[in-house]
């Protein structure tokens, strides 16, 4: 009946104000390597080994991850961003619907753009060809591209040539994306974009105020939208 024979684990005799000291060290010290930890989480009875180490973070819910990087805000940031949510906190489905989302991407031949990679190959193979990533200088070839996409579908997909300024931007807006927008979208529209300078230049403020509606945007973190279309095979 599930009866199996086991060595019994060695494991240190420690009281419970100990466990809990241990773990109040930990949280304040989250950036240690577990090397570091091994000789924190000790005792005259035995050597807690690696795996040992983990597992009794683990149990505390303290877990080895990557931190996430994010923008460094001031208060007046934080401040724009609860605004944003309260006001659109109890928008109707069919309000965001009828937002046109736009943003840049730059597409790299080579490399992820800084993404981490992971591969499964057997010991000693690392080097083999079918388990490496190709690297060039400078990151190779690359585009840049200008696109947009709604509740409606996927828009116009448009190569940046050069370098893209205020006078290219409203170009984009004029000859690519507003032809798209008359024919696909609803007839009471939001433009997005995010607070990028070329955005909100005079140039592209004054061509909103002649052309079309924009939604406020509160100083949001980049979205990554046209990396999260090609990541699903979208775009």
């Amino acid at each position: 009946a599930n009866l199996f024979s086991r060595i019994p684990r060695k494991v240190p005799l420690l009281k419970k104000r100990h466990v809990q000291k241990r773990l109040q060290f930990a949280k304040e010290h989250i950036n240690w390597p577990k090397e570091k930890w091994r000789n924190i989480l000790w005792t005259d009875e035995s050597k807690i080994v690696l795996f040992l180490v983990r597992r009794r973070l683990c149990e505390a819910n303290l877990f080895s991850r990557i931190p996430r990087k994010v923008p460094l805000l001031k208060k007046r940031h934080v401040q724009k961003r609860l605004q944003f949510a309260k006001e659109h906190i109890n928008w109707p489905k069919e309000k965001w619907r009828n937002i046109l989302w736009t943003d840049e991407s730059k597409i790299v031949l080579f490399g992820s753009k800084g993404h981490r990679q992971f591969v499964r190959r057997p010991p000693n193979s690392e080097f083999k060809p079918q388990y490496t990533v190709k690297t060039v200088k400078h990151g190779g070839a690359s585009i840049m591209i200008w696109a947009c996409f709604s509740y409606y579908g996927v828009g116009p997909i448009y190569r940046i040539p050069g370098i893209m300024d205020q006078f290219a931007y409203v170009k984009i807006l004029e000859e690519v994306m507003l032809p798209y927008a008359e024919e696909d979208m609803p007839l009471k529209w939001l433009f997005q974009q995010d607070n990028d300078p070329k955005h909100t230049s005079k140039r592209a403020k004054s061509w909103f105020q002649n052309q079309q509606k924009l939604m406020l945007w509160s100083g949001q973190p980049n979205l990554q939208t046209l990396i999260q279309l090609r990541t699903c095979g979208v775009i």
